[in-house]
């Protein structure tokens, strides 16, 4: 294939499915490194990936004769309808951010690394935390703290939500080593909350086999895939920790 070929959706899509040769890989990195257009295109399906990929974070276990059997069932269709409404809120993004029309801030969708206090325009945060990986804890927890004190000491009129779901989870549950510094922080700043997604409570604790106890500061969500469909839909600026 010729180096100046253009580049369809679908090689880009094969691209980030890791369905390339060697070869087409190193092209397609090099066009993408050189045109800021096609660079552009390759971000956006990035993002519509990723974002996607948020409705099966917690996949729900659908065997028979399992306690709640209907409940997840019902769970499972709520994530495809999820996944489906996100690709479409996605999508319409791309649609009018191609016709030259911006309806949202183009700076609505971050990751934890890019969160700059003193830069940030946006007043309501939701952070999504999905791992246990403690540098991406610690830092998350960090910039968000950071934000908090910045935000007080400017007077700023800020909202923040942590959504933990997925391996996320597990810092809201009782004994959690982040359990005393979520608490710190919730006392300190009464503008930030915990949440945690009772999809993904359930799901540990049928693979448990028990109850599974919270720490104080969390309050009970629903699904975190529906929260984070209400918060950015609703406006509010979402980060991926």
């Amino acid at each position: 294939m010729n180096a100046n070929d253009p580049v369809s959706d679908e090689q880009l899509n094969a691209l980030l499915d890791n369905e390339l040769e060697d070869a087409e890989r190193a092209r397609l990195f090099e066009a993408i490194r050189t045109d800021k257009s096609l660079s552009a295109r390759y971000c956006t399906l990035r993002q519509v990936k990723e974002m996607v990929t948020l409705a099966y974070n917690n996949p729900p276990l659908l065997a028979s004769g399992v306690p709640g059997f209907s409940h997840f069932r019902f769970a499972s269709k709520f994530y495809a309808a999820a996944a489906a409404v996100v690709l479409m809120f996605v999508g319409g993004i791309i649609g009018w951010s191609l016709n030259g029309a911006q309806p949202v801030d183009s700076a609505s969708f971050y990751t934890v690394d890019r969160l700059n206090p003193d830069t940030l325009q946006s007043n309501r945060i939701l952070l999504q935390l999905s791992t246990l990986d403690d540098v991406r804890i610690s830092d998350s927890l960090e910039k968000i703290e950071e934000l908090l004190k910045v935000s007080a000491a400017q007077g700023r009129d800020i909202e923040v939500e942590v959504v933990a779901n997925s391996d996320g989870l597990n810092i809201l549950r009782r004994g959690s080593r982040y359990a005393e510094r979520i608490r710190s922080m919730t006392a300190r700043y009464d503008n930030v909350s915990f949440m945690a997604c009772g999809i993904a409570k359930h799901n540990a604790e049928l693979k448990e086999g028990k109850q599974i106890a919270l720490i104080p500061e969390a309050k009970d969500i629903p699904a975190a895939m529906e929260r984070i469909l209400q918060r950015v839909t609703g406006g509010w600026s979402y980060v991926r920790g």
